[in-house]
């Protein structure tokens, strides 16, 4: 007797609304197409920085300019500028430093805090006295 294959839906059909392969693929791409948004959004200042560290002054400020697009010859003159006219080192060096900060305290304050837990978990059930 042969035997009878076992389908997992009564007459071969799926249940309403899909098998959910389907919503998962649709799940997945609505996560990828917002997370390359928001990469794109937080990218952006960084593409406009590159954009006009090379651009001269007029280029930049003239409002017939294509901001886009390099309009006049190329300059390095910015670079120097920010390398030799100014103390940029130490805005580097005080923008880490504050970001450290903004990390560490939190976590110090988090550690001290499920330290006493811990610590009061162990004296619970201690013999006292």
């Amino acid at each position: 007797m042969a035997a009878s294959p076992i389908t997992p839906y009564p007459n071969d059909l799926p249940p309403e609304g899909g098998t959910g392969r389907s919503k998962r693929i649709i799940g997945r791409t609505v996560l990828y197409v917002t997370a390359l948004t928001f990469s794109l959004f937080a990218a952006l200042p960084f593409a406009w920085m590159l954009i006009t560290v090379f651009k001269t002054n007029n280029d930049l400020y003239k409002p017939i300019n294509n901001p886009f697009v390099q309009n006049e010859p190329a300059t390095t003159a910015n670079l120097d500028l920010l390398s030799n006219q100014t103390r940029y080192e130490t805005f580097v060096l005080n923008a880490l430093m504050a970001a450290a900060a903004l990390v560490a305290i939190p976590v110090a304050i988090l550690y001290n805090y499920f330290l006493d837990r811990f610590i009061a978990g162990f004296t619970l059930g201690a013999v006292k006295g």
